[in-house]
Formats: structure tokens, sequence, C-alpha cells
């Protein structure tokens, strides 16, 4: 079982859009608005959304790779506006999905 002492990771991803006309969900872009997703190994009570599903996510990348994923807690920081169809959600859940794959030694890349 890998261990690490990185306490906290941080990524940051564009907005999306793939509303674009005749191209549905074919044709995509990326925005200059941006979303981080800070990741850390310890324990905090909020109720923020955008944190809530990077760290759902983060602990399905640690039980995938077998690994306690022990107190995690994660912030979300940037101008991607909720609920506007830009993809905030998603940076939420791959944020933490890459974060907690930083933390677990890059098993999974590629």
């Amino acid at each position: 079982m890998l261990k690490t002492a990185m306490s906290f990771v941080s990524v940051r991803f564009p907005a999306t859009s793939a509303n674009l006309g005749p191209g549905f969900d074919c044709l995509g872009l990326a925005l200059d608005l941006w979303g981080t997703i800070t990741l850390s190994r310890s324990e905090s009570a909020g109720d923020d959304p955008m944190a809530s599903m990077a760290v759902i996510a983060a602990r399905k990348l640690f039980e995938k790779a077998g690994e306690d994923a022990g107190p995690l807690s994660a912030r979300y920081e940037g101008e991607i506006p909720i609920a506007r169809g830009l993809g905030a959600s998603a940076v939420a859940r791959v944020g933490g999905l890459v974060a907690a794959n930083e933390m677990c030694g890059n098993r999974f890349d590629r």
C-alpha cells in the first residue's frame, strides 16, 4: 500500500460548453473561466456542494486504489458559475479524481 506525505493537492480546470448549436454534444470548447479544487487530508465540515462532489469522487479513487483515504476535505475556488451549464460539477468531480490520483502517486495515469 502506497503511503504519501502529501497533505493537499490543488488542480485547476477551465469552464466548458458543449451546447454549440448544430454540434450538440459533439462540439465543445474551453472558456477562459477557471475553477480550482483543493483536496486536503483533513476533516472539514462544510455544506459546499462542489466540495462534496470532489470528496465523493476522491474517495472512489482511493477505494479503487485499495487505499484508506482517511479524513478528506475539499475547497472550490473560481469563476465558473454553478448550475449554468459551464461544467462546474465536472470540475468538482474530475478535480477530486485528479487530485486524489496525485495523492496516490499517479497510479491511474494512462
